[in-house]
Parts: structure tokens; C-alpha cells; sequence
């Protein structure tokens, strides 16, 4: 483990695993620490849960990252789709930051989640039933700026059949 940390370019992942094999607690703590928010941004959350895990069984009670480490396992849990576990360790961060650990019920939590989901689709998504000022149906940009409601189809020039 001594070893590979001088070597660049390696992943703190295995770097932990080296750590932990040497039986080097706190070192692998660190490593765990780097090789997690690191999987959990690449989207690869079955490792960044595994990650934070091990963290979390490894370290002290009294240790001050664990309620990130919980935190961020809710996170990797809920991307895996495993909401009961991911709200479990949500509550037991809530907990260690003092806020109190009753958490909401099966029906609360989804209504929740259908607000949130409901919320960032009114946003990215166009208004519905409302036409945009700057394009009316049936108008051209040369008709929108001239006033006129005369489109081509209207006009006949000299030799044009209709």
C-alpha cells in the first residue's frame, strides 16, 4: 500500500482495498473517503455504496465524516433503486446531524417524491396551452413583423397557377 500511493494514477478504490488487506484502518478510511464521491459522480453507485459501507463499518462512532458517509450511501442506494435502505441511512444522517429520527411514512415519502418529479418535469418541460408570443400558429416571421395576416398560399403573383 506504501507503495502504490507514490504510484500516479492510481485509483483510491484499490488503493483502500491495499489498506485494508494491511490492515491499515485509518489510511484505508482516507482512501474510502476519495474512492466513494469518485464512483458516485461516474454513476457507478453499486461501488460508491460498497465504498461508503465499508467506511461505515470500519470507522468509530465518534468519527465526524460518518454523516457524510451516511449521506452519500443514501444517495449511491437510492441511484441503485433500493429506496428502503437509501431513506434508512438518510435518517440515521438526519439523526447524527440532530434532527429528529422519526421519518415520514411509506405514503409521505412517495408523495414526496411524486411533488419533487412533478416539479422538475413543469420545468423542463414547453407550457402547455399557451402559445408562445413569438410564434402564432399560422403566421409567418415576415407576417409577424409586418403585421399582415396575408401568407403565401394568399398571394398569386402574375403567371402563377392556383
Amino acid at each position: 500500500a506504501e507503495l502504490l500511493r507514490e504510484e500516479p494514477g492510481v485509483r483510491p478504490a484499490t488503493l483502500a482495498r491495499h489498506w485494508l488487506a494491511a490492515g491499515e484502518t485509518a489510511q484505508a478510511l482516507d482512501a474510502l473517503d476519495a474512492a466513494a464521491p469518485a464512483a458516485l459522480a461516474r454513476a457507478a453507485y453499486r461501488q460508491a455504496a460498497d465504498a461508503w459501507g465499508v467506511a461505515l463499518e470500519r470507522a468509530r462512532d465518534d468519527d465526524p465524516r460518518r454523516t457524510r458517509w451516511e449521506q452519500g450511501l443514501a444517495e449511491a442506494l437510492l441511484g441503485l433503486g433500493e429506496t428502503s435502505r437509501g431513506q434508512t441511512h438518510l435518517l440515521h444522517a438526519l439523526a447524527l446531524r440532530g434532527y429528529p429520527a422519526s421519518g415520514p411514512g411509506p405514503l409521505a415519502l412517495g408523495a414526496g417524491l411524486l411533488g419533487g418529479l412533478g416539479r422538475q418535469l413543469a420545468r423542463r418541460l414547453p407550457p402547455i396551452g399557451r402559445r408562445s408570443s413569438r410564434r402564432r400558429a399560422g403566421t409567418s416571421a415576415w407576417s409577424r413583423r409586418t403585421g399582415s395576416r396575408t401568407t403565401l398560399r394568399a398571394c398569386s403573383t402574375p403567371g402563377s397557377a392556383r
